[in-house]
């Protein structure tokens, strides 16, 4: 494990939870023993300051044009907030490039086109487990394309809190 640029912590998976189903294939919690002792100010700082998102995200498969200096791409919306999402796409644009997209939620009848921002890649040529793509920043959003992302995102979060209450 290599936490903040730090240097690499070898460990061992000792336990491995229930599979949770994800749009990317089952994920499963685990727990991992370190080889070393690990530095308690570390510790702490993973404990105080767990990463967590702010705006609760929503599982989603659903197709988005993206234009930047006048061409145009497809990807694959895979996760959703009220802010953004991450678009699964082979060619991701450059952090901080502003894209006009157009999409069609689930369940909805007309596209919206709004604006947004390249917030980061993901793209690891090396490990065929990454998936290719950018989280996109949703800009200067009209209130009722934001009242429609925010509606799917939480009835799709409390269909998934029901479905692993169970």
């Amino acid at each position: 494990v290599q936490v903040s640029g730090g240097a690499p912590l070898r460990g061992h998976i000792v336990s491995v939870g229930k599979a949770l189903p994800t749009v990317l294939g089952p994920r499963f919690p685990h727990g991992v023993a370190f080889e070393k002792p690990v530095e308690p100010s570390l510790v702490r700082q993973w404990v105080s300051h767990p990463q967590r998102r702010t705006h609760p995200r929503a599982e989603v498969r659903f197709g988005v044009d993206y234009t930047h200096e006048g061409t145009t791409d497809f990807g694959m919306c895979l996760n959703l907030c009220d802010r953004g999402f991450f678009i699964a796409t082979r060619r991701p644009l450059a952090p901080e490039s502003v894209v006009s997209l157009r999409f069609t939620l689930p369940d909805a009848s007309k596209p919206l086109s709004v604006r947004g921002r390249v917030a980061w890649i993901s793209d690891d040529e090396n490990d065929p487990a990454v998936i290719t793509g950018m989280g996109v920043q949703l800009l200067d959003l009209d209130p009722k394309a934001a009242a429609e992302i925010g509606a799917l995102v939480d009835r799709l979060s409390a269909d998934a809190f029901k479905g692993n209450a169970s």
